[in-house]
């Protein structure tokens, strides 16, 4: 980059549909990265904020004023002849009906049909959090590997994409060989299985797709410990828990719990309305989990407050050990 270049500031907006679609718009070919779909947005202005561009842009360009919207990624690309910091943002509800108003073809699509080359490639970070699932299933503790074993191939023939494999009453050693063979039971599938990063030794096996901590370990941490390719996320309870794993380069976070689920541990945290959560998801420019007590009747209400979908156990867990 030459010393020339300066920082584009760009705000970008998601918009979702209420059958969980995204609107894309086709860049016109006579401008930057011509002839390939995008997230709407523009420039942010000097003096003026995120959503104040947005809401001006989205005016503009699609004639739509966006009412309600979370922080979603920030994203910093270099291209060949301009640096830009995508300030990527989430919008759930808007007034009017988009339309294409400076002539673009706009369309609403599923995020797995979108393909990286079609999009700029400042944006597949953006397509990547787009295709994280809508339900996150978390193992149950069980006192034998069987019930694991039957749970993790329903949720394979489930389709699920990614679990967290938890099992908080197994030693350190026990959980290394029941996490070995669970995992070699997802690798065969499209399953991807979070490790526990506090009791496996993650950094001594290439096979391992993700990781998960909780707020005690992200503490521990002083950047992000995974590849870029393997999943990193995190359980989060609070403001300042939020704003350390964004800090580190999570990829994704679990906040909790949403609900009262009567475990001593989430008694003694209290339980967050969905406002609270709501609140404490523009906090932040991270993908949230809602998780505790939350049921699958929950995933539109988690949705309209800036989530990606739910987690959980028992909502998943049809097996009992």
């Amino acid at each position: 980059m030459s010393m020339s270049q300066k920082l584009v500031h760009v705000a970008v907006g998601v918009v979702k549909n209420n059958f969980n679609q995204v609107l894309i718009s086709l860049r016109h070919r006579d401008v930057h990265q011509g002839g390939l779909w995008e997230f709407p947005g523009g420039k942010v202005e000097p003096g003026e904020n995120v959503q104040a561009a947005l809401c001006r842009e989205f005016k503009e360009e699609l004639g739509i004023s966006p009412t309600r919207v979370f922080p979603f990624k920030k994203i910093l690309h270099q291209y060949s002849d301009k640096k830009v910091l995508l300030d990527v943002w989430i919008i759930t509800a808007f007034d009017g009906e988009p339309q294409g108003l400076e002539g673009q073809k706009i369309q609403w699509q599923s995020a797995e049909m979108f393909k990286y080359d079609d999009f700029p490639k400042a944006n597949r970070p953006i397509i990547d959090a787009l295709r994280l699932p809508l339900y996150l299933p978390i193992t149950p503790q069980s006192s034998d590997f069987k019930s694991l074993e039957k749970l993790l191939l329903q949720w394979i023939r489930a389709k699920h994409a990614v679990a967290y494999f938890c099992q908080n009453q197994l030693g350190r050693d026990l959980y290394q060989e029941w996490f070995v063979r669970a995992n070699q039971l997802c690798l065969k599938s499209g399953l991807v299985l979070l490790a526990d990063g506090e009791k496996y030794s993650y950094k001594d096996d290439l096979s391992v797709r993700g990781i998960h901590v909780n707020p005690e370990a992200l503490v521990m941490l002083n950047g992000r410990p995974v590849a870029e390719n393997v999943f990193f996320a995190a359980s989060c309870h609070n403001q300042e828990e939020l704003e350390r794993a964004q800090r580190l380069g999570v990829d994704f976070v679990f906040l909790s719990p949403v609900k009262p689920i009567g475990e001593e541990r989430d008694r003694a945290l209290g339980s967050l309305s969905w406002a609270d959560f709501e609140s404490l998801a523009q906090t932040v420019s991270l993908p949230t989990y809602a998780l505790g007590g939350v049921s699958e009747p929950d995933l539109d209400e988690a949705l309209l407050r800036g989530a990606v979908g739910i987690a959980g156990v028992t909502i998943f867990n049809s097996v009992s050990s």
